[in-house]
């Protein structure tokens, strides 16, 4: 085979590999949802935000803002994300968050099963205790 027969085939497997690379992001990056389900069986009001593991300082339901739980029915908050990604939920006694599930407030705590992929479902519901 000479180097142009060579040159060639490179050239169409590149071409083929930035194809599959660029379809592939354009699926990550769809929109989708995910519907958090929760009951607080605080006697207080529980405060509430989600927060994207993906996008770094992005929250639901925005900057500064969010839901809060103050009754014993599960309450849902749907929200809107890129397909795939991987979304954490923290929540905390309205001022007090030394109080906390899940992330905690602003998302920094380590959590188990507090997370998870935004894939247009709902999750479980999640009980906070107290």
């Amino acid at each position: 085979m000479d180097d142009s027969h060579t040159w060639k085939w490179l050239k169409l497997f590149l071409s083929l590999a930035v194809s599959i690379f660029m379809l592939a992001t354009t699926v990550h990056a769809q929109s989708s949802s995910k519907t958090f389900r929760f009951e607080s069986e605080h006697p207080n009001k529980v405060e509430v935000a989600i927060y994207s593991s993906d996008r770094k300082g992005f929250q639901w339901p925005g900057p500064g803002r969010v839901y809060i739980l103050d009754t014993d029915d599960v309450t849902k908050f749907k929200i809107s994300c890129l397909g795939g990604e991987k979304v954490c939920y923290g929540a905390w006694v309205a001022g007090d968050s030394s109080t906390y599930w899940g992330a905690g407030r602003g998302g920094h705590r380590g959590c188990s099963k507090c997370c998870y992929t935004c894939d247009g479902g709902e999750t479980k519901v999640i009980t906070l205790e107290e």
